[in-house]
């Protein structure tokens, strides 16, 4: 008995320490806004339609948090979605594996659906509850692809 609890508590103890894996949603979704500045030139070549999407998402990103910032972005989701299709339409760059581009593409669509949806409700309240997580899913994808030689 006294085994298994110890060893119940080793898992436990396992499970809750450390940082979360680099390349996850949960790696990503601890990056606050503020952050974001350090890390914009670090970001690999990405494919065309992924990158029209960037050119897009960073500018509305980086704007004061508050209405215009929600406005902005949600005169967005429509063709921002369109070019999501886009991505996902392609094949995974070389030297990615393409099951988990496919798969982070997909959270990304479905993290952009959900903005999409907020955005149609005009539900300001929860507009940054769902516009992060669809930042973080982006930089989950990118993540996958290598950084180019500067």
């Amino acid at each position: 008995m006294l085994h298994r609890l110890g060893f119940a508590l080793l898992v436990v103890a396992a499970g809750c320490g450390g940082k979360a894996k680099t390349g996850t949603v949960e790696h990503v979704d601890t990056m606050a806004h503020a952050d974001h500045e350090a890390h914009e030139g670090d970001h690999p070549t990405m494919p065309p339609a992924l990158h029209e999407f960037h050119e897009h998402l960073s500018p509305l990103w980086h704007m004061p948090i508050g209405p215009e910032r929600a406005t902005a972005t949600c005169n967005e989701v429509e063709p921002m979605g369109q070019m999501l299709e886009g991505v996902a339409a392609a094949t995974a760059p070389e030297g990615v594996d393409a099951a988990t581009w496919m798969a982070r593409v997909g959270e990304l669509q479905a993290r952009w659906v959900a903005l999409t949806e907020d955005c149609a409700q005009h539900d300001a309240e929860n507009f940054d509850a769902t516009f992060a997580p669809a930042h973080d899913a982006f930089h989950a994808l990118i993540e996958l692809l290598p950084v180019a030689d500067q």
